[in-house]
């Protein structure tokens, strides 16, 4: 990625300002930089985990960018969005000019009305966060509701996600 990156930088900057084709490779750019973080992503520890879970999760409409947001959210559940807002705008983002979340996401193949219903009730119901469960284990005086507050709302949330978003692409498409 980075040498196509460069060798087309070099042929923008031979191009006056303003010219069309310098806007082009611009462009190009910028789409390269993208798949690069996107590549980079998907190749760390937490894109492979999201990989790992995704043949699980897709029924319910998630992809492995989704996936890593939801692993977030185990530490604490208001990381999802930011999580999710982070994986999906990958490459060079001004802080002045940075595209709303919802945009990214509506541009994204695969999402839908469905998957953002589906991923809401997910996150509403799944594991409560890493702090909930501690307490729960110390107040339970014991190991066994903190793995079944894990995978219990997991699962119930699951089963709800799944439906929601199969409804969801009967109703919506």
């Amino acid at each position: 990625f980075d040498a196509r990156i460069e060798a087309l930088n070099a042929q923008r900057e031979a191009l006056p300002e303003g010219d069309a084709a310098r806007a082009a490779l611009e462009e190009q750019v910028t789409r390269l930089e993208e798949e690069k973080g996107a590549a980079e992503l998907a190749h760390s520890f937490a894109g492979r985990l999201g990989k790992l879970i995704e043949p699980v999760t897709a029924p319910a409409g998630f992809e492995w960018r989704t996936d890593i947001a939801l692993l977030a959210g185990i530490a604490a559940k208001e990381a999802v969005v930011s999580t999710l807002g982070t994986a999906y705008s990958l490459g060079d983002v001004d802080p002045e000019d940075a595209t709303p979340l919802e945009s990214l996401l509506q541009a994204t193949p695969g999402w839908s009305k469905a998957t953002a219903l589906s991923l809401m009730l997910f996150v509403l119901l799944y594991s409560p966060c890493f702090v909930s469960l501690v307490v729960i284990q110390r107040e339970a005086g014991g190991w066994r509701w903190l793995f079944f507050s894990l995978f219990f709302n997991t699962a119930l949330a699951y089963v709800v996600a799944v439906a929601a978003y199969q409804i969801g692409l009967v109703v919506w498409n």
